[in-house]
């Protein structure tokens, strides 16, 4: 075992590049390091795809960002990259996670921060399928990353296959995003149940993509009968929003006293252990229930 002693730190004594630089290095004779400093892995992750695990990575993100926290989200979707275009670095993107794996770069040069964020830093998926990401070296890289920030999201493809499995053996907590539908709700479940065995067993419910009522419904969807379903408990519920949908497409942060910002910093808040309520997106967005 080896000891990285007195150089990491997330107290801005040490330089973000040397933080990754010391991160991404390991330890010379490829023996398991023993870090200074761990800070949290969360993954992101759902039973299907297409229920909003990006639009939560990013706004969390930005939301811990605000918070004072240092923030890396590392994408793992080969080849259906997309933080990029909502965090609006896409021109910015020379190297990926593949090529850090590959040894074409080493961590530093591959994360880029966020326009707008101090401390918000992102990991991007390569833009081709064709470029893996090592599954068998994946949870090594997310404790070594974890040395030197706060919180590592770890944005997560749809399902439970290696990468998603070697991602929950290292993450410390897991955040299950499911549609207000019961094929999503039973999906959210069933990954549940496979996230346990993996060795992740923190894990909380995000309800993404309510609509408003009076929009599509009359009343908002039994909430309590979809955390039953999932067996998971409930730590957050996004509205179905136009002002997410186009800051994301626009590369743009929600405005920050918007009613869809305060859902996503209670949410980020929640996760850091303060007594805040769960924000309910109804028509106003603004009622508030569970404590």
């Amino acid at each position: 075992m080896i000891e990285y002693k007195g150089v990491v730190s997330c107290d801005g004594k040490n330089s973000s590049r040397e933080l990754f630089r010391i991160a991404s290095a390991g330890p010379a004779d490829g023996k398991e390091a023993v870090w200074p400093f761990m800070g949290t892995v969360i993954l992101v992750t759902s039973g299907k795809g297409g229920v909003g695990k990006s639009t939560l990575s990013a706004l969390l993100g930005q939301a811990f960002s605000t918070l004072g926290k240092r923030t890396l989200i590392v994408e793992l979707d080969a080849g259906l990259r997309c933080l990029d275009l909502f965090l609006g670095f896409g021109e910015d993107v020379v190297f990926n996670l593949a090529d850090v794996f590959s040894g074409t770069c080493g961590a530093a040069d591959a994360m880029i921060r966020v326009p707008s964020f101090e401390g918000l830093y992102v990991l991007p998926a390569p833009a081709r399928a064709d470029k893996p990401i090592p599954a068998e070296r994946l949870a090594q890289a997310c404790r070594s990353l974890s040395s030197a920030f706060d919180l590592v999201l770890v944005d997560a493809p749809a399902g439970v296959g290696p990468l998603v499995r070697a991602a929950a053996s290292a993450a410390d907590r897991a955040l299950i995003v499911t549609g207000a539908d019961p094929l999503s709700s039973r999906d959210a479940y069933v990954t549940k149940e496979l996230l346990t065995e993996a060795g992740c067993t923190d894990c909380r419910l995000v309800i993404n993509r309510v609509a408003p009522v009076g929009r599509t419904r009359k009343k908002l969807p039994d909430l309590d009968q979809i955390i039953d379903r999932a067996k998971v408990r409930l730590i957050g519920v996004l509205p179905e929003s136009e002002q997410i949908r186009s800051s994301l497409l626009q590369g743009k942060p929600l405005p920050p006293e918007s009613p869809e910002q305060q859902i996503f910093s209670a949410i980020a808040a929640r996760l850091l252990g303060r007594n805040i309520p769960l924000i309910i997106s109804e028509k106003s967005l603004q009622r508030r229930i569970y404590k």
